[in-house]
């Protein structure tokens, strides 16, 4: 569960760092999936 929310924590980081709006895009969506995916398992336990 830790290493899920450190690497939600990591994609906010490098989105806000990153300069390349097609790279920010894809930071944003993988942050998307993987914040769905962390809410599922919040809501299993």
């Amino acid at each position: 569960m830790f290493q899920r929310k450190a690497e939600l924590d990591r994609l906010e980081k490098a989105g806000r760092e990153c300069r390349n709006w097609i790279r920010i895009d894809c930071i944003a969506q993988e942050y998307d999936r993987k914040k769905k995916e962390y809410d599922n398992i919040d809501e299993e336990y």
